[in-house]
């Protein structure tokens, strides 16, 4: 898949495979496995930052991507 094509359908439907606002952080991780956890603060609070390289996730208390 080209880059043009996956930027394409991030506009057009603000999704890019399993990554969107409000997904379940189950269901990306399922999709992508195990992230690297980013530790800012204190490392139990939420909202905490996870990364799959450079694409970086904020993961709220509910668990979801916000």
């Amino acid at each position: 898949m080209e880059l043009i094509d996956v930027l394409t359908e991030l506009a057009r439907s603000g999704q890019v495979g399993p990554v969107a606002n409000g997904a379940a952080w189950d269901t990306v991780t399922e999709a992508l496995g195990e992230p690297f956890e980013v530790v800012v603060g204190k490392r139990w609070s939420w909202p905490r930052l996870f990364t799959y390289g450079d694409l970086e996730l904020s993961v709220c208390a509910a668990r979801r991507l916000s």
